[in-house]
């Protein structure tokens, strides 16, 4: 099992990995994850 952490310490766990597209792979996660940026965004709001 891999899980994923975000900025806010939010963890997603991996639900379907190496999914062949045609530009690469793709993973699917659980959960949304947000880049400090986008934490301290919303907090300044």
């Amino acid at each position: 099992t891999f899980v994923i952490g975000d900025a806010s310490d939010n963890n997603a766990n991996i639900t379907a990995a190496d999914i062949d597209a045609s530009n690469g792979v793709v993973h699917i996660i659980d959960k949304v994850l947000l880049p400090q940026s986008a934490i301290d965004f919303v907090a300044s709001l």
